[in-house]
């Protein structure tokens, strides 16, 4: 079975690694779920350092290696958890942005007129301008949750789409499964092989 990193490196269409070049060190699961979390991100950030490597190569001739821990990554994707600054006391305290929490309270799947769910992404200033546009909603969550009950899931997220912001229907795993999109890229994916 392809590995999270056999996928990327499909993707990218240019054979096999040599032995030791791109590591992915430990493996899932990380954090509390059945999502393989930090596989996948260790395999996005091991592509991110294949293709720097491959940049080096045309600028340099040479290859350099990297070495991704799966615990690292997962980490890297709740490090605003993580982070901490001395108070006036010396003592280390959690920092807490009150615009990531006010992000985070809006950025959830929401229900949709036809009885599904859409999950709109605010995760950025540009984002979360452009999707409040086009929702026609102020960014709290009673005006995100009334916005988007005005719509069906299918028609917001090519709205969506067409907004070029993120966010989409979500789908059980065998309408993934089933999805245009998915079976191109799996077709892509397995072609790289």
């Amino acid at each position: 079975m392809a590995t999270a990193f056999d996928e990327v490196m499909a993707i990218r269409g240019r054979g096999t690694l040599p032995a030791g070049e791109a590591e992915i060190v430990g493996k899932d699961p990380v954090l509390s779920t059945r999502f393989r979390i930090g596989d996948v991100c260790a395999a996005v950030l091991g592509g991110v350092g294949v293709a720097v490597s491959d940049i080096w190569e045309l600028k340099t001739g040479r290859r350099q290696k990297a070495s991704i821990d799966v615990r690292h990554a997962a980490a890297g994707l709740r490090s605003t958890n993580y982070l901490q600054r001395p108070g006036p006391d010396g003592a280390f305290k959690t920092v807490v942005s009150e615009t990531h929490e006010a992000m985070r309270r809006i950025t959830q799947p929401w229900p949709t007129n036809d009885g599904r769910f859409v999950l709109p992404h605010f995760g950025l200033p540009n984002l979360q301008a452009r999707m409040t546009k086009l929702l026609g909603c102020e960014p709290t969550p009673e005006s995100v949750g009334k916005a988007v009950a005005k719509w069906k899931a299918l028609d917001l997220e090519a709205a969506i789409d067409e907004a070029r912001v993120c966010g989409g229907m979500v789908r059980s795993n065998a309408e993934w499964l089933g999805d245009h999109q998915n079976r191109r890229q799996r077709s892509r994916a397995d072609a790289g092989r």
